[in-house]
């Protein structure tokens, strides 16, 4: 039997693969890493009863089982477990838990209930289907465009010598969160040259993404008309402001249920049906009270942003009446975008958008996926560690995303980088930037900027952190079509 031994597992395999494992005692218990349970024959093996069971006695040796055959059947099929007790399987240490199967959960009505809700909302009632993360960045990177393109187009290009101390102070005031609360002279002064060349622009396009991010990120819901019934006309204009504050408490406590409700909620309020597959659910009845309300909202907001003081002290003068309707028309287009892209983010993705803006990005980081240097920055690149001016783009980034086929969590979706302006750091590069004088720099186009930006990031993995080391500043010639090019 001794020599017989090393050979039996394979031996017994091999001889006989009508074998199954049988068990009368489920509380038996033995290691799954020495062998596999106790195999028996099926039908009559084609060896001696006698020799059969020695191979048993010899396996059961191996296991070192105390107690041998009589737990163990010899039969020639597998035998039936008996039942037991509630007694059993509620008292501590008798077997091992019991977990029931997928199949048997979803017989049960309300696990089923539970599961229909969360497919229905997950792949077919919800009035969209725009999980991809392409095209959130797409739209963000569309409305970046836009509004980069209104800056341009009707902020204020010339020295800004016709503003008053006070108009200078209003300014800087009204771009808290986004710009440092310093005085004018010392942030004009610290700027780049393209940055002070162009500073009316800059001051316009963060002040614009400053009210987009007021009315459509910091208030989740914006569009809620918040009435007691019917008959009710006027509403609740703090009403949003309540169920905000009631969603950040909830998003402290569950994240990821809080997304599930307030992502619902949005899809069913203010997106329309779409066309892609089979998911073709009709518009809900909230969606034509807030669609209402919707278009009030965007025309007060536009209305409210064309007679704020900063922003007429910004906008560029002298123009006829067809220009200023042009003007209007624009802006009222960019905060229609803004809406669309804000509303299909938190309705399409279940998941918490989070803000970063100069509080939480207050020195340029060059390794962070956060921010980028900005265009006007072209040919005198931010060190890292330096401090941030301005940011005239906010960072947009998506959490505690929930995957519609089923309860789990994605990484977070990292929208669009911030822009930032920032300042020179030591007194080599304070005063090459001040010896570059005000030179108005070229209007990169944005198809090129990121190739700008590029050669910018790349010449600054040759420089050590914290050196003062910057390269002779190039001189530009300026180009609409073919973006920045050495002259």
């Amino acid at each position: 039997m001794s020599n017989f031994r090393p050979n039996l597992f394979p031996l017994m395999m091999l001889s006989f693969p009508q074998f199954t494992a049988v068990s009368q005692f489920p509380s038996f218990s033995f290691s799954l890493s020495t062998l596999s349970p106790i195999i028996l024959p099926t039908s009559p093996p084609p060896r001696s009863t006698h020799n059969y069971l020695f191979l048993v006695l010899d396996l059961l040796e191996l296991l070192e089982s105390p107690d041998p055959l009589p737990q163990w059947s010899l039969l020639g099929k597998k035998q039936k477990q008996p039942k037991r007790t509630s007694t059993d399987i509620e008292e501590k240490g008798k077997g091992a838990a019991v977990y029931p199967s997928g199949e048997y959960l979803c017989q049960q009505e309300e696990y089923h209930d539970i599961m229909e809700h969360h497919f229905m909302m997950g792949m077919l009632a919800r009035p969209h289907i725009r999980s991809c993360p392409e095209m959130v960045r797409d739209g963000f990177g569309l409305l970046a465009l836009r509004v980069q393109g209104w800056a341009m187009s009707w902020g204020e290009n010339k020295p800004m010598y016709r503003l008053s101390d006070d108009d200078k102070r209003m300014i800087i005031a009204s771009l808290d969160g986004f710009c440092i609360q310093d005085d004018w002279d010392s942030i004009y002064s610290s700027l780049p040259p393209g940055g002070r060349a162009e500073i009316g622009i800059v001051l316009m396009e963060t002040m614009m993404n400053k009210f987009i991010h007021d009315k459509f990120a910091a208030s989740t819901f914006w569009f809620v008309d918040a009435k007691i019934d019917a008959t009710d006309q006027e509403g609740d204009d703090n009403f949003c402001k309540r169920l905000d504050y009631v969603y950040e408490r909830f998003k402290e406590t569950l994240p990821k249920d809080a997304a599930w409700w307030k992502s619902t909620l949005v899809s069913v309020c203010m997106l329309s049906a779409t066309e892609w597959g089979y998911n073709k659910a009709p518009p809900t009845p909230l969606l034509h009270t807030t669609l209402e309300r919707r278009k009030v909202l965007l025309k007060a907001y536009g209305d409210e942003l064309l007679a704020s003081q900063p922003f007429q002290l910004l906008f560029r003068g002298s123009l006829s009446e067809e220009e200023q309707a042009i003007r209007e028309e624009e802006t009222r287009k960019v905060l229609e975008e803004a809406a669309h892209q804000f509303t299909s983010l938190q309705g399409e993705l279940f998941g918490n958008l989070v803000v970063e803006r100069l509080p939480e990005l207050l020195t340029f980081d060059r390794h962070s996926n956060k921010m980028d240097p900005h265009i006007l920055l072209v040919g005198f690149r931010p060190h890292h560690g330096t401090r941030v001016l301005i940011v005239t783009r906010p960072h947009y980034s998506y959490h505690d995303i929930v995957a519609t086929n089923g309860w789990q969590s994605r990484p977070p979706l990292q929208i669009i980088t911030a822009r930032v302006l920032t300042a020179p750091k030591g007194p080599k590069a304070r005063a090459l930037w001040a010896a570059a004088g005000d030179d108005r720099p070229i209007h990169v186009a944005q198809g090129h900027a990121n190739t700008a930006e590029n050669e910018e990031v790349s010449q600054e993995e040759n420089v050590e952190e914290g050196s003062d080391g910057e390269d002779k500043p190039r001189k530009l010639r300026r180009t609409y079509l073919r973006g920045a090019e050495d002259e």
